[in-house]
């Protein structure tokens, strides 16, 4: 949606917001005195709590939508890795919102490699790692590297 546009919906918004408070802000002696046209007002008040709901909902959904996406980044070089913290060994761009992070670290005294996808939160917009990943520990990866270099003979490359 364009920008013109979603300035359009903030403006009917506002509109709605006037009608609404007008309605709240009338005197009980104003309001419509038989049962009939009070009903009415009632719906039309309901009605209006509703409409100005709605498009509230579909502006946060329309400004989380038109947030700037993080900019591409080429896989980084080993970072430092203390012993007690761990280190992003490389990054590798997966499309403009997601990435996948090889990384160092100990935990309970075992030196383990993390080979994970991060993504970009919609809510937040801050990559967050997700469940795709795998962790092993350092032993181990002579074996990985074995079968991924397998894979690459047989996997056709771009």
């Amino acid at each position: 949606m364009r920008t013109d546009q979603i300035e359009g919906l903030k403006a009917q918004r506002g509109v709605l917001v006037e009608r609404l408070q007008e309605m709240m802000d009338t005197p009980n002696e104003q309001r419509p005195q038989d049962q009939k046209a009070l009903r009415a007002w009632l719906r039309d008040l309901k009605g209006t709590r509703e409409a100005l709901e709605q498009l509230d909902d579909l502006l946060r959904r329309l400004e989380a939508r038109n947030k700037p996406k993080p900019t591409r980044q080429a896989p980084a070089p080993a970072e430092s890795c203390g012993d007690d913290s761990g280190a992003v060994v490389a990054r590798i761009p997966r499309g403009a919102r997601a990435e996948l992070r090889v990384e160092v670290r100990t935990w309970k005294g075992r030196r383990l490699v993390e080979i994970r996808r991060w993504a970009v939160q919609p809510s937040t917009g801050e990559l967050q790692p997700t469940r795709k990943g795998v962790t092993m520990e350092g032993k181990d990866l002579p074996a990985l590297i074995d079968a991924l270099m397998l894979a690459s003979q047989h996997a056709p490359s771009r």
